[in-house]
């Protein structure tokens, strides 16, 4: 398993979000802003490589859903399904499930159940 923390030191306070990926399972830790977007988009860029994959984030411990944390969700998504690939959203959290519901994203993404049987 490998993590990659993101911290980022702001007017408002700090913004944290831990990345930890096991095969195409990441789990995401903390606040997914616009503080840690472009970097979560650009490590998961690079994880993805050319090939058709079926990733899955495990959003259990995911804190806040901001604006730029659903952009990157949503580029996430359409670089998977321009490869044929999927982009699968598990453990939402009821506030991250509200914000998509909100913004009347929730059925652009394939929400998953559990992904608790994945280990850490």
């Amino acid at each position: 398993m490998t993590v990659a923390r993101l911290e980022f030191a702001g007017a408002t306070g700090t913004t944290r979000l831990e990345v930890a990926v096991c095969g195409t399972v990441i789990q995401l830790t903390g606040d997914l802003d616009m503080a840690t977007a472009p970097d979560l988009d650009r490590l998961i860029a690079g994880l993805l490589g050319d090939t058709p994959t079926v990733l899955v984030l495990d959003l259990h411990r995911l804190d806040f859903l901001g604006a730029a944390g659903i952009t990157c969700l949503l580029g996430i998504r359409d670089r998977l399904a321009a490869r044929h690939g999927l982009l699968v959203l598990r453990e939402l959290p009821a506030q991250v499930r509200r914000v998509l519901e909100i913004t009347q994203l929730l059925d652009e993404f394939d929400v998953g159940g559990s992904a608790r049987s994945v280990h850490y």
